[in-house]
């Protein structure tokens, strides 16, 4: 039987209670003594998980805390590696590693890469696919003609922001595309034109790109001000961001999305307490498991120059393990 490994990197006490629950007794003073010295823990054995091929495979949720303000870049990543390294004592075949994680191996990729001795995958090809999904889905129940909207894309540079970027020109015809990197934008443009015959705009300030757009995706953490927006935009984020309801004078004309979750198509008896619905998981686990079960067992979403190709892929094989993306305010219709 096929085994993955999904790496999760909390970053404070609450959250390393939230995966590790028979710590949530102890109070912090007794629990931050342990936690340099701690390189990772298995939390989890999840066995015999079944989609609807009929294939089974199995995995482990593994822990790595990266709580401190002294922690340094370089133990970070130490920490990370030791927790592959104990996934790949484990019997893992692949790794999944949750964003944080990702963004450190990223970063060394070739001495990760080589320290880890597993292929990798981060989720980034499942997590495009599900803000595109969703977009499409929105647009379709609202009746918003995509060609006729203006879409940002904040946070372009990075590779869910490169994946959406590219794979929405193929349904709109005006995109901002926006990061503080402006060689990178460049040469993005130049990656999207030849694809479709769409309008690029540069906008290095993410603020202001989300101000022109009828809808902005947010691939990143960045804080927008909802306030400022268009009437009725639509706001993806994939990560929680700004709520329009938070503000003083609620913003209900702006439809809020929520991207990067899947629902699974076997009954969840592994993830029900870390802060999601019973059967949703990340579209990072999800994407390691859907690799695992079709036993594609190579580092998958992985570098800056993701290939849309991947994207298309993982989305057919999510569909035929029965794998949904999680998007209760943009069902099929």
């Amino acid at each position: 039987m096929k085994t993955f490994a999904y790496i999760v990197t909390p970053v404070t006490i609450k959250e390393l209670k939230n995966y590790r629950p028979s710590i949530r007794i102890l109070p912090d003073f007794l629990i931050k003594p342990f936690l340099n010295r701690l390189s990772a823990i298995k939390v989890l054995s999840m066995k015999k998980i079944k989609a609807i091929k009929g294939r089974e495979i199995e995995g482990f949720l593994i822990i790595t805390p990266l709580i401190g303000r002294e922690l340094s870049e370089e133990s970070a990543l130490d920490k990370i590696i030791s927790a592959g390294q104990l996934a790949q004592r484990l019997g893992a075949k692949i790794i999944g590693l949750d964003g944080r994680a990702s963004q450190f191996i990223n970063n060394a990729s070739p001495y990760a890469l080589k320290n880890l001795k597993l292929p990798v995958t981060t989720g980034n090809a499942l997590t495009a696919w599900s803000v595109v999904e969703q977009v499409y889905r929105i647009a379709k129940i609202k009746k918003i003609d995509l060609r006729k909207s203006k879409i940002a894309i904040i946070n372009s540079a990075n590779p869910i922001g490169c994946l959406c970027s590219k794979k929405l020109s193929d349904y709109a015809s005006r995109i901002i595309i926006s990061d503080k990197d402006k060689n990178k934008l460049e040469k993005l443009k130049e990656t999207i034109l030849p694809l479709n015959p769409v309008e690029v705009q540069i906008e290095e300030d993410g603020q202001m790109a989300a101000n022109k757009a009828d809808v902005i995706i947010n691939t990143d953490n960045t804080a927008l001000n909802i306030a400022e927006l268009n009437s009725n935009a639509i706001l993806c984020s994939i990560y929680p961001g700004n709520n329009p309801q938070d503000l003083e004078k609620p913003r209900r004309d702006i439809t809020f999305l929520k991207a990067g979750l899947v629902k699974l198509p076997f009954p969840d008896k592994f993830y029900s307490d870390f802060g999601l619905p019973r059967g949703i998981v990340s579209t990072s686990m999800a994407e390691t498991m859907l690799l695992t079960l079709e036993e594609k067992i190579v580092s998958y979403s992985f570098g800056d120059n993701i290939n849309v190709d991947k994207l298309e892929e993982i989305a057919d094989i999510a569909v035929q393990h029965g794998f949904e993306i999680w998007a209760p305010d943009a069902p099929v219709i």
